[in-house]
């Protein structure tokens, strides 16, 4: 009889619970870095993402731009004057960032 309460109060004790919930992140496009942040000038190129990485109006890679492709191996150092055009498997550029 004993057993039966302690279930019973394990199962009403779980039943009060609640799950955590994940937080909602509105979809309001493309995350723009600030002004101040902005030193590669991601801002500039924005109208790039959706595009193919073949597309004439991309940076070509040097010095201050890197293209990196999910196969890619990169460096760490962070250079916030270098962008970053981030290109998915598909050949389209997802994302443009500073590092």
């Amino acid at each position: 009889m004993m057993r039966a309460g302690l279930v019973a109060m394990m199962l009403a004790a779980a039943a009060c619970a609640t799950a955590p919930v994940a937080p909602e992140i509105p979809d309001n496009g493309p995350v723009l870095p600030s002004p101040m942040e902005d030193l590669c000038e991601a801002r500039a190129h924005m109208d790039l993402i959706g595009e193919p990485a073949t597309s004439p109006d991309v940076p070509p890679e040097g010095p201050g731009v890197r293209h990196l492709r999910p196969d890619t191996m990169a460096t760490m150092d962070l250079r916030r004057d270098r962008l970053n055009v981030m290109i998915d498997k598909n050949g389209v550029i997802y994302a443009l960032r500073c590092y």
